[in-house]
């Protein structure tokens, strides 16, 4: 008998200055997200980008972005980062999540969506 975690959709998830990784989509829920597109509207659009925060029970975060182009002389991109909490934590730092957004936002030039990402994690209670 296979478990929910067995039957959910494996994600290939490009990471910056390292190897692709793959997740399970269900072991890593979607916590926050941004899209843009420069068209009135998307079917319209010459250029897209997003932004995704996704996030393991264990703490473990994976912060990615992508930006496609239809011009040929510009490149589509891809990015993103894991980010491990340390030792003894459960989680990221806020501070620290929202520094590898910026990051990942500039890598895949999404930068104007960056506080938008930011603004839809889970609150922080203090």
């Amino acid at each position: 008998m296979q478990t929910n975690t067995e039957t959910h959709e494996i994600r290939t998830i490009t990471l910056t200055s390292r190897p692709p990784v793959q997740i399970r989509d269900g072991q890593w829920p979607l916590i926050a997200h941004a899209y843009w597109h420069d068209g009135q509207v998307e079917c319209q659009a010459n250029r897209k980008g997003w932004l995704r925060v996704r996030q393991h029970a264990d703490g473990r975060t994976i912060v990615y972005g992508g930006y496609d182009s239809s011009w040929p002389k510009e490149p589509d991109l891809r990015g993103g980062e894991l980010l491990i909490p340390l030792d003894g934590e459960r989680a990221i730092d806020g501070r620290a999540l929202a520094a590898a957004v910026h990051r990942v936002a500039t890598s895949v030039h999404c930068e104007q969506i960056a506080e938008e990402c930011i603004a839809d994690l889970p609150a922080e209670v203090i």
